[in-house]
């Protein structure tokens, strides 16, 4: 009788060790079941913050909702104006130091010298900075670095071109 009791207990220590590795017939809650189970459009897009590398266009716009410590959900909201010498098409945000560009917040083409008001929920701290992908109706891509999203109520973006011809972006804010 105690061979059977040691047999079988035996057998439950080796099921819970292989269920605790992933291997076996793991439950539907393990990890690798919630790292598949995330929306499809939450892969895309995933590019470099090199303006050479046009985020893959997506519609809608998908809000990360899982907060790390000291982060919170902010809807920034602003005023955006259009000093870039070409319409923009495409607006896309990142915190500063993240790799991966969010959706496209634009619902419109934004056309020089105008402004719109732009919704956008994020997840940051009270002090984040965020990174600004724009595309315009030419193609090209602009990034503004290090922009205050959770302190400012308007946004101008600026495109100037230089003596030697070199396209230079900048912003200014309130």
């Amino acid at each position: 009788m105690n061979k059977v009791l040691a047999i079988v207990a035996a057998m439950a220590l080796c099921t819970s060790l292989l269920a605790a590795c992933g291997g076996g017939d793991a439950p539907a809650s393990s990890s690798a079941a919630l790292a598949s189970s995330a929306p499809a459009s939450s892969a895309a897009p995933s590019s470099s913050k090199a303006p050479a590398s046009t985020p893959a266009a997506t519609s809608g716009t998908e809000t990360d909702t899982d907060a790390t410590e000291g982060e919170e959900m902010y809807s920034v909201d602003f005023e955006l104006i259009n000093s870039s010498n070409a319409a923009l098409v495409d607006i896309r945000l990142s915190p500063t130091g993240d790799e991966d560009w969010g959706d496209n917040i634009l619902t419109e083409e934004v056309p020089d010298g105008s402004s719109i008001m732009l919704v956008s929920d994020v997840v940051a701290s009270a002090d984040t900075t965020f990174d600004m992908y724009t595309m315009d109706s030419d193609g090209d891509e602009y990034v503004y670095t290090e922009v205050p999203l959770t302190e400012l109520s308007v946004l101008e973006l600026f495109v100037e071109v230089d003596e030697d011809g070199n396209y230079m972006n900048d912003y200014v804010w309130e």
